[in-house]
C-alpha cells in the first residue's frame, strides 16, 4: 500500500498536472510586451494569478501533509525531490524568459537554480502563512502576493 499511495502522490505532482501553472507563464512575457507596463506591476499581477493556483491546488496541501509527517518514507522523499528538481528546472526557465522580456537580469551572485529554488520557497511559505494567519495579510491575498513579488525584485 504505501508503494501506491507514492505513485499516487508522483502522479499528482508530474509536470502534466501543471496546466495552471504553465498559463500563468504563458502569459508573463506577453505581459511584460505591452507598451507602458512597469516590471513590479507584472511582478505582482504573476505572483498573485500564481498564488491562487497553488493554494487552490490540492496537491499543495498534500504536500504540507506529506511533509509534516513524523519520518517521511523514502519513496515519498524520491517523488519530492524529482518534483521539485523539475519545478527548479522549469520555473528557471520561465523565469529566464521574463527577465530576458524584461531587459533585466538576475544579480551575479544569484543563478536561475537558486531564484527558482528561493521563489518556490517563498511562495509555499507565503501561503501557508495566508492559511494560517490571513489577519496577517488583512486577509487579503494580494498583499501576500506582494511580498512575493518583491522577493522576486530583489534579485534583479
Amino acid at each position: 500500500m504505501p508503494k501506491y499511495y507514492a505513485d499516487l502522490f508522483a502522479w499528482a505532482l508530474h509536470q502534466g498536472q501543471w496546466a495552471a501553472h504553465k498559463q500563468v507563464a504563458s502569459m508573463a512575457a506577453s505581459a511584460l510586451a505591452k507598451e507602458g507596463t512597469a516590471f513590479d506591476e507584472v511582478a505582482h499581477h504573476i505572483a498573485l494569478t500564481d498564488m491562487k493556483v497553488l493554494l487552490g491546488a490540492p496537491t499543495f496541501r498534500i504536500k504540507l501533509l506529506v511533509c509534516a509527517m513524523k519520518q517521511l518514507d523514502p519513496s515519498f522523499k524520491s517523488v519530492l525531490s524529482s518534483y521539485y528538481g523539475a519545478a527548479n528546472a522549469w520555473w528557471g526557465s520561465v523565469y529566464e524568459e521574463i527577465l530576458s522580456a524584461a531587459g533585466r537580469r538576475l544579480r551575479d551572485e544569484v543563478d536561475l537554480v537558486t531564484f527558482a529554488m528561493s521563489m518556490t520557497a517563498l511562495e509555499e511559505g507565503l501561503a501557508l502563512r495566508y492559511l494560517g494567519n490571513p489577519e496577517a495579510f488583512k486577509s487579503d491575498l494580494t498583499v501576500a502576493a506582494k511580498a512575493l513579488s518583491v522577493g522576486a525584485l530583489v534579485a534583479c
